[in-house]
């Protein structure tokens, strides 16, 4: 045993990906896995959504290559899956997807169905119906199976995006709590719903990912930060929907480098003044930005506008000669 020096040169990122159905999760997770895994790279996906995962098969770039998981939704069956991508990757730099992840807890033969069926065989032995309780006693071996699949994962060499399923919980208030919340009836108390989803998993999860981020079928594909560590924000934030490039981004931060900050005003400053000057010096301008800073100009509108800068001086210069 020996100590080393600590670097991030290496690490591989876990992301949590969690929201209703129609807020982009896996084709944003496809797209994040491929910047992560680099244009050689291989990007698997684990579907348990009988073949819904297939549908960006011409949208990725790059491609990527497909497990079908179906039920019984067993940790240990999630954990066989995480070997065979382990084994199909074979040292190559990859990115594995799990669509979805929530299966794995709620789904036939997860944990909380699990759990049920031991609480359900200890009534038959009593020789009682089963009342749909399940004591504390009944979720240690499913619980075990869930801990043991958790530290496989962690332990995995390859990048990691858990999509999930999420929903909105609903709560109940008290009466001398309405004005907390803006409530206006007189009944002593009103169950009223959340403004955040909550995953569908173990509440545990979120603290094993490197970043756990919600998406709203408002905004597909926008992320909603709700955990992240501070250096990482800025990959995060490469591009308004979660994309290759934000994997990139992610991608270079895990490898050792940092994920880089511009100031925005500066660089349509600097491109401007570069498509004033023509084409070709607004090409070279822009050839030399990073992928951050490109996505800046792309998304904002400014490249385009910038090129027909371009062209205008471009004219400007001709007919002055």
């Amino acid at each position: 045993m020996e100590f080393v020096e600590a670097t991030r040169a290496g690490t591989k990122a876990l992301i949590g990906l969690y929201g209703e159905s129609g807020s982009g999760k896996t084709y944003s997770a496809l797209m994040m896995g491929r910047g992560l895994a680099g244009p050689d790279g291989l990007v698997m996906l684990i579907d348990t959504e009988n073949r819904r995962g297939e549908m960006y098969s011409d949208a990725i770039p790059g491609g990527y290559k497909v497990m079908q998981l179906v039920e019984p939704f067993s940790s240990d069956r999630y954990a066989e899956a995480f070997l065979a991508a382990e084994q199909a990757a074979a040292g190559r730099r990859s990115c594995l997807v799990i669509d979805s992840f929530s299966h794995e807890w709620e789904g036939a033969g997860g944990v909380v169905n699990s759990a049920e069926a031991i609480a359900e065989a200890a009534a038959a032995r009593y020789n009682r119906a089963w009342d749909g309780t399940v004591q504390f006693g009944h979720w240690k071996t499913p619980k075990q199976a869930h801990k043991r699949m958790m530290l496989k994962m962690l332990g995995s060499p390859m990048h990691i995006i858990c999509c999930l399923r999420a929903q909105y919980a609903s709560h109940q208030v008290e009466q001398k709590d309405y004005a907390k919340y803006g409530i206006t009836s007189k009944a002593r108390t009103t169950v009223i719903r959340d403004e955040f989803q909550t995953p569908i998993q173990d509440k545990k999860f979120i603290f094993e990912m490197t970043a756990n981020i919600e998406l709203s079928n408002k905004q597909p594909g926008v992320p909603i930060l709700r955990k992240c560590p501070e250096m990482l924000l800025p990959a995060l934030q490469t591009t308004p929907q979660l994309s290759v490039e934000v994997g990139q981004a992610i991608a270079d931060w895990t490898d050792g480098g940092a994920a880089e900050t511009f100031d925005q005003a500066e660089l349509e400053s600097e491109a401007q003044a570069a498509a004033h000057k023509g084409t070709e010096v607004y090409r070279e301008h822009f050839g030399k930005l990073n992928a951050q800073e490109k996505a800046a100009l792309v998304n904002s509108g400014k490249h385009e506008l910038y090129k027909a800068d371009a062209s205008d001086a471009d004219a400007a210069l001709k007919g002055g000669e």
